[in-house]
C-alpha cells in the first residue's frame, strides 16, 4: 500500500479524530493528517500536520478550495465532519476522484434522506423500519398533545432548536424561520450505533454506544454495549440506505421491553466515534485497506462495556509568529 494522507474538513474541535487518523496512517505504512477550516482558531487544525484555510461550505468556492488543498497535499482520503458539507461533497465525489482523492461520503440520495428529518421518517416508514410517530406543525392538535412531544427543525443537527412541547401554546413559541416537525418522545435509552458500510453497500460492523450524558447535542459520556437486536437493526438500516458508504451512525431508542425506534441517521463520523475506536473497532483503517484493493485485516471485533468520559483540553499557541 502506498502512503496515505487524510484531510479532515471543518476540523473545528475534532482533535480526537485527527489523532485516530494519525494512528490509521501509521498502521497503513505511514502518512499525514491535514486539516482545513474557515478559521485559524481551530484546535484540531493545529493538532494536524498542516492547516489550510478555506471558505465556508456555503461559499461557491468551497469545493475548488478543497480540491486545491487535496492536490497540493497529496490527499488520498477526504473526511467530512459536519452535516452541511455532505450534500456538497457527495455531488462532487467525481471531481475529487479525478485527482486521486476518495471522499468518505455516501450518495447524494442517502445524504438527502439522512439530513432531512422529514425525509428520514418517510423513508423509515416506507422501509418498514421502527420509528416514532411524526407530524408536521399543521397536523398537530391539542388532542395529540395530551402527552409531551418533541419539536425539532427538519434540517437541524446537534439538538439545536429542539423543544419539548407540552401544549399548543408551546408551538406558538417556536422559531418561525425553522421548518419544524413534531414527534412523539421515544421511550427508553438512546444508543448511537456506529456502522461501517463497504463499497458494495454491505454493513461490515455495528458498534452500539449507550449515551450516558450529552453536551451541546454530542455525547460526553458513553459506554459500548452488546445487543444483538440493536446491532441487527442498525445493519438493516445501513444496508437499506441507498448508496451508503463509509462510517455512519444510526440513533436508536431501546426500551426495557426491547422495543426499538430509529430517530435519526447521520451520514458521517459521529462525535462519539472515538469510543468505538477505543473499544477496538478499526473502521477507518478497514476503509483505507479496502480502498487500496487489499483484503482488509483491520479489526472489526470490539469490546463491550468500554466507557468514554470526556473532558476539556486546550491547545496553546504563540500567535506572535
Amino acid at each position: 500500500m502506498g502512503e496515505v494522507s487524510f484531510l479532515v474538513s471543518s476540523a473545528g474541535r475534532r482533535g480526537e479524530l485527527v489523532r485516530i487518523l494519525r494512528e490509521v496512517a501509521e498502521a497503513a505504512g505511514g502518512g499525514s493528517v491535514y486539516a482545513v477550516d474557515r478559521s485559524r482558531y481551530t484546535a484540531a487544525g493545529w493538532l494536524a500536520d498542516g492547516l489550510d484555510l478555506v471558505p465556508s461550505v456555503s461559499d461557491a468556492g468551497f469545493v475548488d478550495a478543497l480540491l486545491e488543498v487535496c492536490e497540493r497535499r497529496g490527499v488520498t482520503h477526504l473526511v467530512p465532519t459536519i452535516d452541511p458539507e455532505l450534500p456538497v461533497l457527495a455531488a462532487a465525489r467525481g471531481r475529487f476522484a479525478e485527482i486521486g482523492t476518495t471522499v468518505w461520503v455516501s450518495s447524494p440520495e442517502a445524504v438527502a434522506i439522512a439530513q432531512d428529518k422529514r425525509q428520514t421518517h418517510r423513508w423509515l416508514r416506507e422501509a418498514g423500519l421502527p420509528c416514532v410517530e411524526q407530524r408536521d406543525l399543521d397536523d398537530v392538535d391539542e388532542a395529540w398533545l395530551h402527552t409531551p412531544r418533541l419539536a425539532k427543525p427538519a434540517g437541524g443537527s446537534s439538538a439545536v432548536g429542539q423543544v419539548v412541547v407540552r401544549g399548543v401554546a408551546d408551538l406558538a413559541g417556536l422559531d418561525p424561520t425553522l421548518d419544524y416537525v413534531v414527534e412523539e418522545l421515544a421511550r427508553g435509552e438512546e444508543h448511537t450505533v456506529d456502522v461501517l458500510v463497504d463499497r458494495e453497500g454491505r454493513c461490515r460492523c455495528a458498534v452500539p454506544r449507550l449515551r450516558l450524558e450529552t453536551r451541546a447535542g454530542e455525547v460526553s459520556k458513553g459506554r459500548t454495549v452488546r445487543h444483538d437486536a440493536l446491532e441487527a437493526l442498525a445493519v438493516e438500516v445501513a444496508e437499506a440506505l441507498p448508496g451508503a458508504y463509509g462510517v455512519l451512525n444510526v440513533q436508536v431508542f431501546l426500551d426495557a421491553a426491547g422495543a426499538m425506534n430509529v430517530i435519526e441517521i447521520n451520514a458521517r463520523f459521529g462525535g462519539g466515534f472515538p469510543l468505538s475506536w477505543a473499544a477496538g473497532a478499526q473502521l477507518p483503517l478497514w476503509l483505507v485497506q479496502e480502498g487500496a484493493g487489499m483484503v482488509p485485516t483491520a479489526r472489526l471485533d470490539w469490546l463491550p462495556d468500554q466507557v468514554m468520559l470526556r473532558y476539556d483540553a486546550a491547545v496553546h499557541l504563540d500567535w506572535r509568529s
